[in-house]
């Protein structure tokens, strides 16, 4: 349940030990680019951490992430119609008023910091047959990918799920590429340890999902983070091939209960 980290997302796990890192060696400002999440987690850990934090997020970007990140503190910055954009603008920031940029997604700590999940689960004794989870930029597959090699739990296969509106990882797993825009370089080149199923799903599918998790749990959660939840709710065949499954729901922010029921 990642939706219930701090600012509702995996991301928090990341960002705690990046942050915390930097911070030990004596850098206290930092310049970061996000469409929202990964931002509200860096700008939260930046407030516990006594650090100032610039986050650089696109034009498009969502009121209600731009108001959630500037209650933690951060000073927002539009800039761009994309994230690159952004990144982009972060960097030049960085660089005329040396500060330290902090790239949300692609930092070795950042994959270190969400490997933590297996941890705790190889911790608690449980080992699941298989582990279902979203994609996005794919530092949370990552990072299970890492705590999987870690605690000697290659041979658990992991099913990845994305909408069909944005499935660059599926597709480029179905075209045999090793690279996908929107997708941190590095995931690929760990993939060679672990067995993938890549999964696509409608945003309908997800949509549906979140609302029946919000039916089940009282909990709001992306539907983009849903489509995980939507192979589950579908009952997928593949899954009935496993003796136990482990899904995760990894939440995120950009989302109330009236977006969710518009």
């Amino acid at each position: 349940m990642e939706a219930l980290q701090p600012c509702g997302s995996f991301k928090n796990r990341g960002a705690a030990i990046l942050l915390s890192d930097f911070a030990a060696r004596g850098k206290r400002d930092f310049v970061t680019a996000s469409w929202g999440n990964a931002g509200l987690c860096l700008a939260y850990c930046c407030r516990m951490l006594g650090c100032s934090l610039k986050v650089i997020v696109p034009l498009q970007t969502s009121s209600l992430m731009k108001g959630k990140i500037e209650q933690e503190g951060a000073e927002l910055i539009l800039f761009g119609n994309d994230f690159e954009e952004a990144k982009n603008k972060a960097k030049e920031i960085a660089l005329a008023e040396e500060i330290t940029y902090v790239d949300p997604h692609d930092h070795p700590l950042i994959t270190e910091g969400i490997s933590t999940l297996v941890y705790e689960i190889f911790g608690a004794g449980l080992k699941p047959a298989a582990i279902v989870l979203p994609v996005g930029y794919g530092e949370l597959l990552a990072g299970v990918v890492q705590g999987l090699i870690a605690c000697k739990w290659k041979d658990i296969p992991i099913i990845t799920a994305e909408t069909e509106s944005s499935c660059p990882f599926a597709t480029a797993l179905f075209t045999d590429e090793k690279h996908a825009k929107g997708i941190i370089p590095k995931l690929f080149l760990s993939l060679e340890n672990v067995t993938i199923y890549p999964q696509i799903v409608t945003e309908k599918a997800a949509f549906h999902a979140a609302h029946r998790f919000a039916d089940d749990t009282r909990v709001l959660i992306e539907p983009e983070s849903a489509a995980a939840l939507a192979l589950v709710y579908q009952n997928l065949p593949l899954l009935k091939t496993f003796s136990s499954i482990l899904v995760i729901v990894s939440g995120g922010s950009n989302v109330t209960l009236s977006s969710f029921s518009s």
